[in-house]
């Protein structure tokens, strides 16, 4: 005999308790959509902190790029310009 054979089976989930707190949120609608609205801005606000990293860590490493080629000679300046895809 196999461990399988020893487990009892599972009863089918009920989705009566589901429905039943759902018929109580009809009950607090308004608290229940500012509660699902925060949710939501909440989420949103989590998701673009790696966006607003990325672009400060773009800028410093552009900044630094930029003092460094400024110590450059002109010729020097324009080559890597060109090469990095960027205008002066």
């Amino acid at each position: 005999m196999t461990a399988d054979a020893k487990r009892p089976k599972r009863e089918k989930p009920s989705f009566k308790n589901l429905g039943r707190a759902i018929r109580f949120l009809g009950h607090y609608r308004n608290i229940t959509i500012a509660a699902y609205v925060a949710l939501f801005l909440s989420t949103g606000a989590q998701l673009l902190v790696p966006q607003l990293v990325q672009n400060i860590l773009d800028a410093v490493t552009r900044g630094m790029m930029a003092q460094q080629l400024a110590t450059q000679p002109a010729q020097v300046q324009s080559t890597v310009v060109s090469q990095a895809g960027m205008t002066m």
